[in-house]
């Protein structure tokens, strides 16, 4: 429940409430719960207030003005902000989270570092907003208006952008991964910093794509470190045992100064995994797979064996049946290297060096030699 002065003081207008915060400002609002329905908030300083599930609704006459307000570090967690005017609002670090702001207007307002997890942004106008660094994670942007706004280093993660309106946007630094953009218009998105010459493209996810091209410091390191760094580990991660030796393969790995990528054979089912995996092999300098218990081992390494030429070195662990399948592909392919049979975690590790990592790079080594020939 709210604190009842704390309402009332809010209710005698934005005047008096101002010069209240002014008088102490050591004291934080509590407006959890609180009905505001109704209230005048434009321009009222609701900086550290808590209106954790407030009720902030039109009143059927007018929607909810807190135009200009100041909400930094506000929690607006579940609240309900339905067609509420927050232009040129305050709103740095306020926890939004499935607050819902359907056909809200953030034009102008301030949301840099906010958090709007799961909140409700449909048909929102967001024209020019500043959603720097902001978390936008599963949230329902549809047909909303950010024309001109600044994503920078904001987070789209699973968000629904259907039928949005980009256009303008500056994205350099967004992080962009399985997001609709299904309908989006995404013209003149700008991917450099505002101190760089000004490039554009026309579709985030080649945003990312298109300002790591241009950085080439960082190409020269990701190419490095695809090259001769990347090593795929396949296996399965059930029962734990299983789980315990890929993750200490994946520890030596790094002290060798390798990037692991570690992919469980035993995940959901999916038409892109044949895709997935070939794909990892293409970018790995060698692969090694654990052949102990995962049924659907073989297959997978069948799939991309015979395409790509990457050194793939299968483990076995001793007492465990081996795959005639993987016979069939080591006397085809000379870079599916002999099985490496190990008794336990121990006996694995005290091998790696000699018995796992020396015969995939010599064959690493030999597969370069040849392409350069």
């Amino acid at each position: 429940m709210p604190d009842a002065a704390h309402v009332e003081k809010l209710k005698e207008g934005v005047d008096s409430w101002n010069l209240w915060r002014y008088e102490n400002p050591r004291i934080k609002p509590d407006l959890v719960q609180a009905d505001l329905r109704g209230v005048n908030l434009a321009g009222a300083d609701l900086t550290y207030a808590d209106l954790y599930n407030a009720r902030l609704d039109p009143d059927g006459s007018r929607p909810t003005n807190l135009a200009g307000a100041r909400l930094h570090r506000a929690t607006l967690t579940f609240a309900n902000l339905t067609r509420a005017d927050l232009s040129g609002a305050a709103l740095t670090e306020a926890d939004l989270g499935r607050a819902n702001l359907h056909g809200a207007d953030l034009q102008e307002a301030d949301l840099d570092w906010a958090d709007l997890t799961e909140a409700n942004l449909f048909l929102l106008q967001g024209q020019d907003a500043d959603f720097h660094a902001a978390n936008l994670i599963r949230a329902d942007l549809r047909r909303a208006v950010l024309t001109g706004a600044n994503l920078t280093e904001a987070r789209f993660v699973e968000t629904n952008l259907e039928g949005a309106d980009l256009s303008g946007c500056h994205v350099y630094g967004s992080s962009v991964w399985k997001v609709n953009l299904q309908g989006a218009t995404q013209t003149d998105l700008v991917v450099t910093p505002g101190d760089e010459t000004r490039v554009t493209v026309d579709d985030l996810a080649l945003a990312q794509l298109v300002y790591l091209l241009l950085d080439n410091e960082r190409v020269s390191n990701f190419i490095d470190a695809v090259s001769s760094r990347a090593v795929l580990i396949l296996g399965a991660f059930s029962p734990p045992e299983r789980k315990e030796i890929l993750d200490a393969v994946k520890r030596e790995l790094r002290t060798r100064n390798y990037a692991p990528i570690l992919f469980d054979f035993e995940g959901p089912e999916s038409q892109d995994l044949t895709t997935t995996v070939t794909t990892l092999a293409r970018l790995s300098r060698f692969v090694l797979v654990d052949l102990t218990t995962p049924r659907s081992a073989p297959y997978e390494i069948s799939s991309f064996a015979r395409d790509v030429q990457v050194p793939i070195r299968p483990l076995l662990q001793v007492g465990d049946r081996g795959f005639g399948m993987v016979k069939d592909l080591q006397r085809s392919y000379d870079w599916v290297l002999d099985t490496h049979h190990y008794e336990n975690l121990e006996h694995l590790m005290t091998t790696f060096d000699e018995e796992v990592v020396a015969p995939a790079e010599a064959k690493a080594r030999d597969l370069r030699s040849r392409l350069h020939a």
